[in-house]
């Protein structure tokens, strides 16, 4: 999870994800951006990222089952 604007210098996040995506190792991790700005979510989207939520979605049920789905990717087999 990437967070709009990184905390130590307000960096956009999907600069991050625009990395991560170069590298094809980081690559296969499925990123989400954390934001409430639907532009910001499609631009994520758009370099590779997974649907992300907003801060104000952080507890709905719908957001849950996204992280949760997410996660299940990762999951040692």
């Amino acid at each position: 999870m990437v967070n709009r604007k990184l905390d130590v210098d307000h960096t956009d996040g999907t600069i991050l994800i625009e990395k991560m995506q170069k590298d094809s190792k980081l690559r296969q991790i499925p990123i989400m951006l954390i934001s409430n700005y639907q532009e910001s979510q499609e631009e994520a989207v758009g370099l590779g990222a997974v649907r992300g939520f907003g801060k104000l979605e952080f507890q709905s049920k719908a957001t849950i089952k996204r992280v949760a789905e997410t996660l299940k990717v990762l999951e040692v087999k």
